[in-house]
């Protein structure tokens, strides 16, 4: 069996620095500690000063960044950080001009649907005076919902466990088991399970296309499956499956008050995040929100925005984590995960994001594309 490649850690500067806060508590020593408001500056003994101009923001203990499924964020300096987020951003916003084409597509379906209710012109135009749109795409994408839902939404769940091995009493009542606590979760477990999957057949129904995002979510504290709108996945090409795009973003907005719970959590970097701006939306959103009879909004409270998070799954050489044969550098990019708050360009969080005993480091993604059956 092939062995994993050792060689990702971390190269820390020496000399190393205290902990400031250990250092003012003892109050000897030989060295000297003195702090000025929001800097904190300490003295070596052979005569080197180290500045530190946020203290709240040092460098996490060195060991746990060997760990696999630690926050590599707690370990990067900032510099990097910075860098890391502008060259992120600026990938990520062509990857969205892009793909504008494909948005003003949906606009034109949820158009061609019917729903919105139009008053009659008093003069024809170039479509002519009449306003009055064939239900059949509304009908059709209806029909294909109910019979999906029928079909894949059960009452007692939508899990069937087969055992296609030998077959043993004990392997079966295990699958029955499976089956039947797997159901249970998702019907009484995941409330949200149901109505957030019946919606998705509509999508697939009329866009043809749906994605499933399946993770452990820190805050439920349990396993989700969370249907991703595509025009909230940012693909940075028109590539034929997920696993062959150089780089999938998901892109969320999220309460503060549940992106400060992240970072108070651990899960998150917790650093200080400018206020979110009033950003403009993007044609489906605009869209939806005419069709619906809701407004854009014209003015809120600033900290009663939604943050715009942006979830990027990409291959990086994040400089000490470098990937190492025989302890030199390769220059391979590695597939991570990097979470950006994007009106303050901060990066709230870096994953490596592939199997521990994976010796060829390729990525695997908790997408899962749904696409009907021809």
């Amino acid at each position: 069996m092939a062995l994993a490649p050792s060689g990702i850690r971390q190269v820390y500067p020496q000399p190393e620095m205290p902990d400031p806060e250990q250092v003012l508590l003892d109050g000897e020593g030989d060295l000297n500690v003195r702090p000025k408001g929001s800097v904190v500056t300490i003295e070596f003994p052979d005569g080197s000063v180290n500045v530190n101009l946020n203290p709240d923001q040092a460098l996490g203990n060195p060991e746990d960044a060997e760990k696999h499924d630690e926050n590599l964020a707690m370990h990067v300096s900032s510099g990097t950080l910075d860098s890391l987020a502008d060259d992120i951003l600026r990938l990520v916003e062509d990857d969205i001009m892009r793909q504008e084409q494909r948005l003003i597509d949906v606009v034109k379906g949820i158009d061609l649907l019917g729903i919105k209710l139009e008053e009659p012109r008093p003069e024809p135009n170039e479509e002519g005076i009449s306003v009055v749109k064939h239900p059949l795409l509304l009908e059709a994408v209806l029909r294909f919902q109910a019979n999906a839902r029928g079909e894949l939404l059960p009452a007692d769940g939508p899990v069937k466990v087969a055992n296609e091995g030998t077959q043993t009493l004990e392997l079966d009542q295990e699958a029955n088991a499976l089956e039947d606590d797997f159901n249970h979760y998702l019907t009484t477990g995941a409330p949200e399970y149901y109505p957030d999957t019946d919606r998705m057949f509509f999508s697939l129904g009329h866009g043809g296309e749906a994605y499933k995002k399946v993770y452990y979510h820190p805050l439920k504290r349990r396993p989700v499956s969370d249907t991703i709108d595509r025009k909230d996945l940012i693909l940075s090409d028109g590539a034929v499956s997920i696993e062959a795009c150089g780089r999938v973003t998901h892109r969320s907005k999220m309460k503060p008050s549940d992106v400060k719970r992240m970072q108070l959590s651990g899960v998150w970097r917790d650093v200080n995040l400018t206020q979110a701006s009033l950003s403009g939306e993007n044609a489906v959103d605009l869209k939806l929100s005419t069709v619906a009879g809701v407004a854009p909004k014209s003015s809120v409270e600033p900290e009663q925005l939604d943050r715009e998070i942006y979830e990027c799954y990409c291959e990086r050489d994040i400089i000490g984590f470098e990937h190492k044969e025989n302890g030199e550098p390769t220059g391979l990019s590695v597939p991570y995960r990097i979470t950006i708050d994007r009106d303050s360009r901060q990066v709230l969080e870096i994953r490596r994001w592939w199997d521990e005993d994976d010796p060829l480091i390729l990525a695997f993604y908790i997408f899962l594309v749904i696409l009907p059956e021809p």
